[in-house]
Parts: C-alpha cells; structure tokens; sequence
C-alpha cells in the first residue's frame, strides 16, 4: 500500500506532522492498524537503525525519527483491538546473588 510506504518516509525522514497526518489517513482508509504498525512505523525505524548502525544518519535525526514513530503509535493505540496483540512468550531476567 503506497500510504504504508508514505508513513516509513515520514518516519525517516523525522516528519512528525507527516507522520500524524498520513496515520489519520491510514485509519481514515480503514488501514489496520496492525499494519500501520508493522508495515509503516517500524519499517520506517528499522531502516533508521540500519542507517545509524552504518553512521549515515547521527544521534539527533535518530531522535526525530523516534519521536515521529511514537506520535504515530500514539495515534493508533486506541484503535488497536484487545485480542489483535498476540503474546509471544515470557521473558524473565535475574542474576545470581
């Protein structure tokens, strides 16, 4: 879907604005909001990292983008359903004393 790849651009490119807005579209389209997940938000911030771990992007355009994926996130949460999340497993963490 082309809007999912316009949201991976704006999280990239740290859009936040963008990011909102082409989000409300997506919904607006009856998108599922798992796939904004999946398919636009995290794509986008994946890339990010890549790009990072290669130093083509620095510290504060990672932030940006961050900051835009998590305005989107925000957007999308209310319209997630109760059992849409599947539960992978149980992490536990300890040491020894």
């Amino acid at each position: 879907m082309a809007i999912l790849e316009e949201i991976t651009n704006a999280v990239i490119d740290g859009d936040k604005d963008g990011v909102e807005s082409l989000v409300n579209k997506a919904l607006g389209q009856s998108v599922d909001p798992m796939d904004i997940i999946q398919k636009g938000l995290t794509q986008g911030i994946s890339i990010v990292g890549d790009r990072f771990e290669k130093m083509e992007m620095y510290l504060p355009e990672m932030l940006l983008s961050a900051e835009a994926m998590r305005a989107g996130i925000e957007l999308v949460k209310p319209h997630i359903k109760a059992g849409s999340i599947q539960q992978e497993g149980v992490v536990v963490i300890g040491t020894i004393q």
